[in-house]
């Protein structure tokens, strides 16, 4: 049978078989036979004392073998309550002078002979010494702190098994870097130990107490209430840095320094901005991860060429957790956008919910693209031809995709497609992977004395309102 504790009494099972030699085995544990002194006390042993359905026939410590008929608790105390069965004690035979439970009415007492034979066994009531022990100063910030809850019974480690309940009071779980407000647990080797630690906040006057009951209902307190003073550590400080101004395309590194927090602490970071979508990022929009040795964390990721103008975005970069140093990291892309300065903000969050900043920093990210613009040449074979020659003409573009169309006309003063024996005055053609495409055309020879002709050829754009001159 495991002991069981209420208040500041351990109940355990004692040896008879006489209630006199039950009350001596109970005065070897440091204590008597138990004293009953409400109804409380009473249902208590009763249910909690033995397990299971089956209550062996149990010693008590009331007796009337002083005198006759003027029952007294062997420890002393004054009969304050009785739960006789109906029509006891009687005093049956002239020598009934000792209490016990009386099984023929469950929880009922009967006065009986001191040795009789249906009866083995008493029950002790040992009185309990309990001390807390908590470090003379908690501090916040500071780590794990173990609270001792040492429990001795009587002479011996009578205690050793009882479970006990513990609270937490002067604080709230917000305070709480680990550990809980409540809690139980098993007596071993006289002792159950608890741990807590802090976190550092900027709340003042604060105590840690720790009360220890017998029971979860928390009505039946063992021993008295200890409590420490809580130490306010220095608040937490928190630092963003990183380069001023970057260009697109180039390798970004800024850093997060925090002071007066634990290491190997987890960290949330997000990216965010006006105008940035998952298209414009190799890798995730937010992510997690934890502090190292040396306090840092890192992040990388790069910017994609998006070939798209967008106008101004804005990249920003959030950092969450309430610890430790990190770092992070990215590759800005030359994204061949005409954007204008993009501004990457850096904020640092304590929560994981992102509601709380304590910093943050903005690094300027010049835009070094330029939306590409097309440039068109127009050139011929010959520059000066007579009749019945042939010429040929070359357009050559810079930044636009090959196959795109491109029209020309030959115009000029006197000039009629009666002048050419092959080639018209206009067509199109498509450029080719090298930016380039070609026509001919061949002069006719008519006889015909008409002087020098000047040949005009305009080069039209894919979407032209009106031909540009070469």
């Amino acid at each position: 049978m495991k002991p069981v504790i209420r208040g500041n009494s351990l109940y355990t099972i004692v040896s008879g078989p006489s209630w006199t030699q039950a009350q001596a085995n109970s005065l070897l544990l440091g204590g008597n036979l138990v004293t009953i002194n409400d109804s409380r006390e009473d249902s208590f042993i009763w249910n909690e004392v033995w397990d299971g359905p089956s209550r062996p026939y149990s010693w008590i410590g009331l007796t009337d073998s002083v005198q006759e008929g003027q029952w007294r608790w062997i420890s002393g105390e004054p009969v304050t309550y009785t739960n006789w069965a109906p029509g006891e004690p009687n005093n049956a035979g002239g020598a009934q002078h000792y209490a016990w439970y009386w099984n023929a009415y469950p929880g009922k007492w009967d006065d009986h002979i001191n040795q009789p034979n249906n009866v083995k066994n008493g029950i002790a009531e040992v009185p309990l010494t309990c001390t807390i022990t908590i470090p003379s100063v908690v501090k916040e910030g500071a780590g794990i702190f173990t609270t001792s809850i040492n429990i001795s019974a009587g002479t011996s480690t009578l205690a050793n098994g009882a479970v006990v309940y513990w609270k937490v009071s002067g604080i709230t779980s917000e305070d709480l870097a680990s550990g809980a407000l409540s809690g139980s647990g098993e007596i071993v080797n006289g002792k159950l130990e608890i741990q807590h630690s802090l976190i550092q906040d900027s709340d003042s006057g604060e105590r840690f107490s720790v009360s220890v009951f017998s029971h979860s209902f928390e009505t039946n307190q063992i021993g008295t209430s200890t409590s420490a003073t809580i130490q306010e550590g220095p608040l937490p400080s928190y630092s963003l840095s990183g380069p001023y101004s970057v260009s697109e395309g180039s390798y970004v590194q800024a850093a997060a320094s925090t002071a007066n927090l634990a290491a190997n602490t987890s960290l949330y970071w997000s990216i965010t901005g006006g105008g940035i979508t998952s298209e414009d990022i190799s890798g995730v929009l937010n992510g997690t991860g934890t502090t190292d040795a040396f306090g840092k964390l890192e992040i990388a990721f790069n910017i994609n060429n998006d070939l798209k103008t967008e106008g101004t975005e804005s990249l920003e970069i959030k950092l969450f957790g309430p610890d430790g140093r990190f770092s992070f990291s990215h590759t800005l892309a030359n994204d061949l956008t005409t954007e204008g300065t993009e501004n990457l903000e850096i904020k640092l969050f304590t929560d994981s919910a992102r509601t709380n900043q304590v910093a943050t920093t903005t690094i300027a990210i010049q835009d070094t693209s330029t939306t590409p613009i097309p440039t068109y040449s127009l050139n011929t074979s010959s520059s000066s031809v007579r009749e019945g020659d042939s010429f040929s003409s070359t357009v050559s573009t810079s930044n636009l995709p090959a196959g795109t169309t491109l029209y020309y006309a030959l115009k000029g003063a006197g000039i009629t497609a009666a002048d050419f024996s092959s080639g018209s005055l206009t067509g199109s053609g498509s450029i080719g992977p090298d930016g380039k495409f070609s026509f001919s055309h061949t002069l006719a020879n008519d006889l015909t004395t008409e002087g020098t002709e000047n040949l005009e050829k305009v080069l039209e754009l894919p979407l032209p309102t009106s031909p540009l001159d070469p």
